[in-house]
């Protein structure tokens, strides 16, 4: 017999091979997808959420896959389960995909990935889960029988009446609750979230930016001890923990547009490294304790520029950030929020002189940030950046913006040095002067930069890991320290 048609006997002879597909060939769930999208476009579908849940699960992602365009292309998927499955198929063996996700986009995933003979979803009639799916392929494929691809123990009746059975996991599943009397054919291995996973989501290195807190005590000359040092400190990690949930919630409403961008793709909930529904229960998590430390140990001031803090950074995460303009505004006024929030907290008042130069050199980098998008956009000859109201050719305009606006800053801080409160709080507020020039020196040096296409993150983040930055700043702070 010639090789050929002894591998087409042994194809013939294969079982068909049914894949699961949240959690397994994708690393997300379309459930959770399709609410975030739906919940985009039109916020008012939370309330009518738990009437279709009464109605059934089923019901409930029929009802929001049919208000919503799924991108297929971009979602994130199990590579390495994917070429099996591409594999598989090509040496002849049947393949289906069967899910308990709305069977339209069961099927238009299917038909995206072009490497499946069917695909099967949740209709009106039944949730295809557990062991209504286990019926679902016994029925199917009475007499031939099936081999399955699962991930988790809703998986395991199924399991039970396969042939063969493969598992993904990422090793958080307890092994002998799953395994027990199981024996798979092949275990497909995925990334485990680690700390570090979180991190990332939450982006801790961020946290820097709250620094800025301490400017108001710092400037007035107020001494950091006792209980100064403890409501400042407090306020650091109520807005810490309030920004990061504002980045799990940006992340989580702008998937789709994060997923085609070259480096926030990358991004844990973005890449499948963490399961969406974790990002929905961290986000009011760390906003709920954000609000109660702000209610209990500081002052009711601070409470309500935090309040103002999150409904801004809520409208910009939904609609504000897709207006050309009023997105960099908005960010260099959230930069502002917190120099007037650790003012509020330790009960210092915020100079205006503070304020202008806050907006004026925030409103400067919040340019520098979309600048560089713009740049990137220009290389890749798109038209528009996903989900921002820009096009490709407005870098010279936001160029213009910022560069003036950092400058502007620096004629703030030279009126500044000439009034009346340097006198009070300066002996020798004439070094002063020299500030200007290496704040003039920083702002040029970044622009310069972004304009060579060598800064590509937030110049906030970039400073922290720039040794000129630190330099720049040790002088500043040496001439602060010896007009004092």
């Amino acid at each position: 017999m010639a090789s050929s048609e002894r591998e087409d006997v042994s194809a013939k002879k294969q079982k068909p091979l049914c894949v699961d597909l949240d959690g397994s060939l994708l690393r997300s769930d379309l459930l959770f997808e399709s609410f975030l999208l739906a919940f985009k476009r039109n916020p008012i579908i939370l309330f009518l959420i738990p009437i279709w849940l009464f109605r059934g699960r089923n019901i409930l992602k029929l009802e929001l896959a049919a208000r919503v365009n799924m991108q297929y292309g971009i979602l994130p998927y199990n590579e390495e389960l994917l070429s099996f499955i591409k594999a598989e198929r090509s040496a002849g063996r049947l393949c289906y995909l069967v899910s308990a996700s709305a069977s339209s986009l069961v099927e238009g995933v299917a038909n995206y990935l072009r490497c499946f003979d069917g695909a099967y979803g949740s209709d009106r009639s039944r949730n295809l889960k557990g062991k209504h799916k286990q019926s679902f392929l016994i029925e199917m494929f009475e007499t031939e029988g099936y081999d399955y691809v699962g991930d988790c123990s809703a998986d395991l009746p199924i399991w039970q009446s396969a042939s063969k059975s493969y598992l993904v996991t990422d090793g958080t599943q307890v092994r002998n609750s799953i395994e027990k009397g199981m024996e798979f054919q092949q275990v497909f291995r995925t990334m485990k979230p680690t700390v570090q996973t979180y991190f990332r989501a939450i982006r801790v290195h961020q946290w820097v930016k709250n620094l800025l807190l301490f400017v108001p005590p710092i400037m007035a000359h107020s001494s950091l001890s006792g209980t100064l040092l403890r409501d400042v400190l407090v306020a650091f990690f109520v807005f810490s923990f309030c920004a990061s949930a504002v980045y799990l919630l940006n992340d989580l409403v702008d998937l789709d547009a994060d997923r085609v961008h070259p480096s926030k793709s990358k991004r844990p909930l973005a890449a499948g490294d963490i399961p969406i529904s974790h990002g929905l229960i961290l986000s009011p998590l760390m906003f709920c304790s954000a609000v109660v430390a702000s209610f209990w140990f500081l002052p009711a001031k601070f409470m309500f520029i935090l309040l103002a803090y999150i409904v801004l950074t809520t409208l910009y995460s939904f609609y504000l950030k897709s207006i050309a303009i009023v997105d960099i505004v908005l960010l260099a006024s959230l930069y502002t929020v917190r120099v007037l929030a650790g003012g509020a907290a330790v009960a210092v008042p915020v100079s205006e002189w503070l304020l202008g130069f806050s907006m004026f050199i925030f409103l400067s980098l919040a340019c520098v940030k979309r600048y560089a998008e713009l740049l990137t956009l220009t290389k890749s000859n798109r038209e528009v950046i996903h989900g921002r109201g820009y096009r490709r050719g407005d870098e010279q305009v936001i160029g213009w913006l910022g560069t003036s606006s950092g400058y502007l800053s620096v004629l703030v801080l030279a009126l500044y040095i000439n009034s009346e409160q340097v006198v009070a709080l300066y002996g020798h507020s004439e070094y002063l002067w020299f500030v200007c020039p290496v704040v003039l020196f920083w702002i040029s040096r970044i622009w310069l930069l972004v304009h060579r296409e060598e800064l590509h993150e937030d110049p906030i983040v970039f400073a922290l890991r720039d040794s000129v930055s630190y330099v720049a700043g040790l002088i500043a702070a040496l001439i602060i320290i010896f007009a004092t």
